[in-house]
C-alpha cells in the first residue's frame, strides 16, 4: 500500500517550515483551509494548517481522510507541560490521548467519550522515532536545529524526548488551578494542548494510525502567555521540520 501522509499543525508558525519542504506543491482550498499536496523525501504528503481547537482539528483530519485518502496522520506543534520533569524545549511523542474537558457525569465517568465509551485513544509511534528524535535533539545537535542563539535563549542544551500521554481540551491552560486539576486526575498526562485527542478519536473511528508529537513551550501555568509567542515563532517551526524529516526519511 502506498503511504499518503496528512501532516497537520494548529498554528501557521508550526507548519511554515514544513511547507517549504514540499516538492512540486499544489494547493487545494477546502473549507477555508489550504491543503498543500506534494512530496517530502519522496513520500506523498498533504500539509495543512488546521487552526486551533478540537472542532477545527476534527474537520481537517476528516477532510484529509475522506478527500485526500491519507492513510497516516501526523500532528506536530507546541503544548504546555504538566509533569515536573518537562521543561521548555522538551518533546512529547503521544502514547495516547484524552479529553481533559470531557465530562458527562453522572451519565458516564469523567473523561469518557459517550457512546464510544473510551477514555484514552491510543496513538501510533513510528518505529525508531523516539530514538531518532533523541539523536537529532541531543546536546551536540540542538544548535543545528534551531540556531545557537535561540538554543541559548531557551536553554535547549539538554532536550528530553519522551513517549507519554497527552490531554486535549478547548482551553488554553494557564492557571495553577487548572494545571493541578489535570495533574491530579490525569496523572499519566505529560502535557496539554487543544487538538490531539480530537485527531486521535477521528483516526480511531476510521482505523487510521496517527502520530502526535508536541514540543513543550511553557509550563501551562500563569507564565504560559509570556513564554508562548516567541517560542512558537522562532523555535517551533524548526522543531517541526526536524520531526517531519525524521518521520519521512528512509
Amino acid at each position: 500500500m502506498n503511504m499518503i501522509y496528512g501532516i497537520m499543525a494548529a498554528m501557521p508558525e508550526e507548519i511554515e517550515g514544513v511547507v517549504k519542504l514540499v516538492e512540486n506543491p499544489e494547493v487545494k482550498i477546502i473549507g477555508g483551509r489550504e491543503y498543500i499536496v506534494g512530496c517530502i523525501h519522496g513520500k506523498k504528503v498533504i500539509v495543512v494548517f488546521s487552526r486551533w481547537g478540537k472542532v477545527a482539528a476534527a474537520s481537517t483530519v476528516t477532510t484529509l481522510i475522506d478527500v485526500f485518502h491519507v492513510n497516516q496522520i501526523v500532528f506536530t506543534g507546541i503544548a504546555g507541560g504538566i509533569q515536573s520533569d518537562l521543561k521548555v524545549g522538551d518533546i512529547v511523542i503521544a502514547s495516547r490521548c484524552v479529553f481533559h474537558d470531557m465530562d458527562t457525569r453522572p451519565l458516564n465517568d469523567r473523561y469518557v467519550v459517550p457512546l464510544i465509551n473510551k477514555k484514552y485513544f491510543d496513538v501510533h509511534v513510528a518505529d525508531g522515532l523516539l530514538e531518532n528524535l533523541k539523536e537529532i535533539f541531543s546536546s551536540k545537535n540542538i544548535g543545528d536545529v534551531v540556531g545557537d542563539d535561540w538554543a541559548k535563549q531557551f536553554n535547549l542544551n539538554s532536550v528530553l524526548v519522551v513517549n507519554r500521554a497527552i490531554a486535549s481540551g478547548d482551553q488554553f491552560v494557564n492557571s495553577q488551578e487548572a494545571r493541578n486539576d489535570i495533574k491530579v486526575n490525569l496523572s499519566e498526562v505529560a502535557c496539554v494542548e487543544m487538538e490531539g485527542a480530537a485527531v486521535a478519536q477521528i483516526c480511531f473511528e476510521h482505523d487510521i494510525p496517527c502520530t502526535i508529537v508536541r514540543t513543550i513551550s511553557d509550563s501551562a501555568d500563569h507564565s504560559a502567555a509570556i513564554d508562548f509567542e516567541p517560542f512558537a515563532k522562532y523555535v517551533a517551526s524548526n522543531y517541526s521540520i526536524a520531526i517531519i524529516s525524521a518521520l519521512l526519511s528512509d
